[in-house]
């Protein structure tokens, strides 16, 4: 890393996204904030836009590079909202619908039928978690329901279902992975797990440069390492 590397920082928080810069040294030498709203359009509803979520972090992280060369990010740490759920179509990165928050309290007449079948037991067991619509395995059955009733779009592979931290891995160019540690928090539902797993860009489509701005990034590998940890390696020619 050189003087002038930067580390950049993101949190993207059920209110708004907080970017820092990170010089050589450790000292702070950028920082930027973007509000996020939530929305409730029905008592116990809650909801963000995702595409209010991506430009919060543009702007953020836009705010924590001024005066700062985007050619020269080294990497990134990424922190979000646990429990959130996005719907997104798979070419596009297009949001399917409103983001669920983990706030959200929708699915709690699911979860009560669930909890009827006498299986909260085995799911505290099995999890280490009681059966709560905070919970991200009950969004994941109601989102579906609600958006691809008979599962075809599902079965065809044209949606990926996930959480910020997937969702926004996506909008950077790569393949979604999600945090292996926070698949816990899903709860009753078989997942597969990649806790070191190189996210591609995808072919044809652009590299992140509308999050770092007009800069042309060389080669690049991103990974995805313990969940908040996102390593940007750059060929610099």
């Amino acid at each position: 890393m050189t003087d002038a590397a930067v580390v950049v920082t993101l949190d993207q928080g059920s209110t708004g996204t907080k970017a820092q810069a990170l010089g050589a040294s450790g000292r702070i030498v950028g920082h930027g904030f973007a509000p996020v709203a939530e929305y409730n359009p029905r008592l116990g509803w809650v909801e963000q836009d995702p595409m209010e979520i991506w430009q919060s972090v543009q702007s953020a992280v836009a705010t924590a590079l001024e005066g700062h060369d985007a050619r020269w990010v080294a990497s990134f740490a990424l922190t979000n909202q646990r429990e959130s759920l996005v719907l997104w179509g798979r070419g596009s990165a297009a949001p399917v619908c409103p983001m669920v928050s983990w706030q959200n309290r929708r699915s709690d007449s699911l979860t009560a039928r669930i909890a009827g079948t006498g299986v909260a037991d085995r799911v505290r067991r099995i999890s280490g978690l009681p059966l709560d619509p905070m919970f991200s395995a009950v969004k994941v059955s109601w989102l579906l329901d609600t958006h691809d009733a008979d599962r075809a779009q599902t079965r065809r592979g044209e949606l990926r279902l996930g959480t910020v931290d997937s969702w926004l891995l996506s909008r950077f160019g790569g393949e979604p992975v999600g945090d292996q540690r926070q698949h816990v928090l899903v709860g009753p539902l078989r997942v597969q797990c990649h806790p070191h797993r190189e996210v591609r860009p995808r072919a044809g489509r652009q590299r992140p440069t509308s999050l770092l701005g007009p800069a042309t990034l060389g080669d690049h590998r991103v990974h995805h390492l313990r969940g908040e940890n996102l390593r940007q390696q750059t060929n610099r020619h």
